[in-house]
């Protein structure tokens, strides 16, 4: 029966982390963060960093489009509620209106890191929240938990 249980939670690991992905009939978007947890109070920055693979797994060319170089990659991070905490925004999101298409080769993926920078001020509670990635019109769901700063 262990063996069994420990057979079973090592197919759902590897499965959320993309192991049968070659196996699916479509385009798909994984998103790994570099830790689950952002405590505001220590002296590491609140950043967590997303490791951003998107796999076309058909048998045909995938055409990728964005409204600009700023639009590739947007975020939005809500509580476990599903209410607004912060987007992604300031200058990373500051950049001229000019579309981009990109063509995605069958069995190819593209693989890119980007950065959740938090700011502390939004988070006046503990617990969980989500962001919402985007990443060339295709979307995944990350999970964290945080400790607010010390009032």
């Amino acid at each position: 029966m262990v063996i069994f249980v420990a057979f079973v939670a090592a197919l759902g690991l590897a499965v959320s982390r993309g192991a049968f992905d070659y196996m699916s009939n479509e385009v798909t978007l994984s998103v790994e963060p570099n830790r689950s947890a952002v405590d505001f109070n220590s002296s590491e920055p609140p950043v967590i960093q997303l490791h951003v693979k998107l796999k076309n797994n058909t048998e045909q060319s995938v055409t990728l489009d964005a409204d600009s170089p700023c639009r590739i990659l947007q975020w939005v991070v809500l509580t476990s509620e599903h209410e607004f905490v912060e987007a992604r925004s300031g200058k990373d999101t500051e950049c001229p209106a000019q579309a981009l298409h990109q063509t995605l080769a069958p069995e190819k993926q593209l693989e890119e890191y980007y950065a959740l920078i938090l700011s502390p001020d939004r988070f006046e509670s503990a617990g969980q929240y989500e962001a919402h990635v985007r990443y060339w019109g295709y979307t995944a769901v990350v999970k964290f938990s945080v400790t607010p700063k010390k009032r």
